[in-house]
């Protein structure tokens, strides 16, 4: 199933990329995987950045609240999934390190584990792990045990994405969160 998703956004890559270089506009989202998905799942659409920088997936019934500082954010009922893209020079590891006082500054009784290195796609990428107290809920309006990631993903030029997935403990799937990130894509 994970092939045959890659394979659809690829070719849907293609195409919006396409219809850009001969001057249709393209989609801010496309739909990618069928109602319910694969083992329940819910489909997904992708974002394409209106500067045509890069491409993420988030649930189709997640709506956008962006908060400032963030390049777009789409939230669930007590989830979230936030991209901020940062001109920088210090490599993800660097970053990611300089970058955790002001994550524990925002995040409500932060507990950040190690910063982690990884390879993706070739290239050396970072991402921290960490709890803190979402909230208030939509839904109950009480505050809502959470964990997250924080992905640090390389691109071009000095660029950075910030990659955060946050959801509630109780149905938090750090797999998900790794599939979330790796579906993000620079395409400058």
């Amino acid at each position: 199933m994970l092939n045959q998703l890659k394979g659809v956004f690829h070719r849907l890559m293609s195409v919006l990329l396409a219809w850009s270089m001969i001057g249709f506009a393209a989609p801010a989202a496309a739909q990618v995987v069928g109602d319910g998905g694969e083992g329940g799942e819910e489909a997904t659409f992708v974002y394409l950045d209106p500067a045509g920088r890069f491409t993420f997936e988030y649930p189709q019934s997640w709506g956008e609240s962006t908060q400032p500082g963030e390049g777009i954010r789409f939230t669930g009922p007590d989830e979230f999934i936030s991209v901020a893209i940062v001109d920088t020079g210090a490599a993800p590891v660097e970053f990611g390190e300089s970058d955790e006082p002001a994550l524990a500054t925002v995040s409500t009784d932060y507990q950040g584990r190690p910063l982690r290195a990884y390879q993706v796609n070739g290239v050396l990428a970072a991402m921290r792990e960490y709890s803190w107290q979402a909230g208030p809920s939509l839904v109950t309006g009480k505050m809502v045990p959470s964990l997250a990631r924080r992905y640090y993903l390389p691109g071009s030029n000095g660029a950075l994405a910030i990659f955060t997935y946050s959801s509630p403990v109780r149905s938090y799937d750090p797999e998900g969160a790794d599939d979330f990130a790796t579906a993000f894509k620079w395409l400058s």
